[in-house]
Formats: C-alpha cells, sequence, structure tokens
C-alpha cells in the first residue's frame, strides 16, 4: 500500500473518475466516494478491474453525520489522509443570467460546491491537520494548499457577492446599451 491516502468525493464518472485512475496508477491509495452507492461500487470495480488500488465508501457530504463517520473509518483504517480532494458537484444551467437564476439551483450549487467542500475539510482537518486540499474542478494550483487559511462565513460569502454583483451589473450595462437612448 501506498504512503499516501488520497479521497476524492464524487467519483463515480467524469472529473472525479480520472483522477481517482491517474493518481492510483502513480500507487496511491484512493478512496473512492459517492452519494449513489451503487455508481460508487460500479466506478471502483472498474477501477479495481484495471489492477489500480481502490476503495469505495459511500458518502453523502451534506449530511454531518455521514461525513463524521467517514472520517472515523479512514482514522481506523489509515490513520491519516494525505489528500482529500473536494469534486462533488451539482449540474445546473449554464444560460441562466443573474436575473433570471433560479435561487433553488444556485442554493444546491453552492450547498455542494461550497458547504459539502467545506464540512469535508471542516471533519478531517482535525484528524489530519497537514492534509493537502484541492478543489478538482477548477483546475487552478492556487486551489490546493497545505493547510485550509482560517476563514469567516463572511470572507467566504463576499467573493460570491461581488461575482454576483459584478455579473448585475454587466447585466444592465449590455441592456443599457441595447435599448434606445433617452432623446
Amino acid at each position: 500500500m501506498s504512503s499516501e491516502i488520497v479521497l476524492v468525493t464524487g467519483v463515480s464518472r467524469g472529473i472525479g473518475f480520472e483522477v481517482v485512475r491517474q493518481l492510483a496508477k502513480r500507487g496511491m491509495t484512493m478512496i473512492l466516494t459517492a452519494r449513489d452507492s451503487e455508481k460508487g461500487e460500479a466506478a471502483t470495480k472498474q477501477l479495481a478491474e484495471e489492477g489500480l488500488n481502490v476503495i469505495f465508501k459511500q458518502l453523502d457530504a451534506s449530511n454531518d453525520e455521514c461525513v463524521r463517520r467517514l472520517a472515523a473509518d479512514l482514522e481506523q483504517d489509515f490513520g491519516k489522509l494525505d489528500i482529500l480532494i473536494n469534486n462533488a458537484a451539482v449540474y445546473t444551467s449554464w444560460s441562466e443570467t443573474p436575473s433570471t437564476a433560479n435561487f433553488k439551483e444556485v442554493h444546491d450549487v453552492l450547498e455542494t460546491t461550497l458547504f459539502d467542500a467545506w464540512r469535508m475539510i471542516q471533519v478531517d482537518q482535525p484528524r489530519v491537520p497537514a492534509v493537502t486540499l484541492c478543489n478538482a474542478r477548477s483546475g487552478r494550483q492556487s486551489d490546493c494548499a497545505l493547510h485550509t487559511p482560517p476563514c469567516s462565513p463572511v470572507a467566504v460569502a463576499e467573493p460570491g457577492l461581488q461575482t454576483s454583483l459584478g455579473n448585475q451589473t454587466r447585466q444592465l450595462q449590455d441592456q443599457a446599451a441595447h435599448e434606445d437612448p433617452i432623446t
């Protein structure tokens, strides 16, 4: 078994699945998680058939107790976690504008992409304070850090608010540019 234990959320397909494949090929012990056990077990079986060291753990990252159970299992089974890759996502329409956004969808995206990832970090970090945290979807190196910086809810929410306000301002400017000028 590799000395590096890596947990990836949301691996039943897509980016997470391929991240697991590539890191497992480098000899890392990969822990795959998915909300849907059937899909997660199928992904694990496919990778195991390729001779890769993969283990499936069912995870609903929106459920505090489920996340705590997983952290306890990792502590018992491995005694550590070296890398946590938050990849779980919710898919929604990318065609919405700030003025037409469906707030239920926005909430679902924030819940999974921000709060579930934050929950995973919060639960895992005390057990393994040197864990490397990554966001697999962005592809940016800056989204990986050896330690999670201190943050408050305001510090987390403010960039989203700034982005939203900027998008709304651009939308209004675009609309104004296409309207008849006031005469």
